[in-house]
């Protein structure tokens, strides 16, 4: 993969239903941490680029950032170990959840004043519970921050027979949505993920 600047945000689903094993020998929670951390420590070895940026962000009934950091820096960590105090409870209030971490993510683009592709992924094991939020209120704040030069693309990964159901409403806010139905899966479609997102903002700047 080209060496492009890249700020990776994953939005994790931490309802209820989480709790369950379904396609892992643990908890879905549990063992999607794990995966997280692993790819995260994994990056920050293989890719050593000064401008990457990593966020975390989880959402339940509601939505919580738990941060932003350089991954270079030497807090990145910390930002890991955050995942530690992740419980799944609660009902799936998806749809404002990606509506705040697309403001989050356009605050930490400003911060860091990043320039290069940045990635919302949004992993999910059920259907949205809320609607609070509209599909189409989140399409046109994405415009809107594409039009600001503001790239950000959302895929989405689908965990289990529920998660892979969401995945047809969301196609008009997503370019990529993918269904995991084992662990070796989930840490392969978060590595897809980001390469069609790379490939595609790339495609964009010729």
């Amino acid at each position: 993969m080209m060496r492009v600047p890249k700020y990776i945000h994953l939005l994790i689903d931490r309802s209820g239903s989480m709790r369950d094993k379904d396609i892992c020998p643990s908890p879905k929670i549990k063992v999607l941490k794990d995966i997280i951390k692993n790819y995260a420590i994994r990056w920050q070895k293989e890719d050593t680029l000064p401008e990457n940026i990593f966020g975390i962000s989880t959402f339940s009934s509601n939505y919580t950032l738990l941060g932003t950091k350089h991954v270079q820096s030497s807090d990145f960590n910390r930002l890991l170990c955050s995942l530690d105090s992740v419980r799944a409870q609660g009902s799936t209030n998806l749809y404002c959840s990606i509506s705040q971490c697309l403001d989050d993510m356009n605050n930490t683009i400003e911060q860091f004043s990043f320039s290069g592709c940045s990635i919302l992924i949004i992993m999910t094991d059920g259907m949205e519970t809320e609607f609070n939020c509209t599909l189409e209120e989140i399409n046109y704040k994405k415009n809107v921050l594409f039009s600001m030069g503001k790239r950000i693309y959302l895929p989405v990964i689908g965990i289990g027979k529920e998660g892979k159901k969401q995945l047809e409403f969301l196609d008009t806010i997503s370019e990529f949505r993918v269904g995991a139905d084992s662990v070796e899966q989930l840490y392969e479609r978060i590595m897809n993920c980001i390469e069609c997102s790379v490939n595609q903002y790339i495609n964009s700047c010729k």
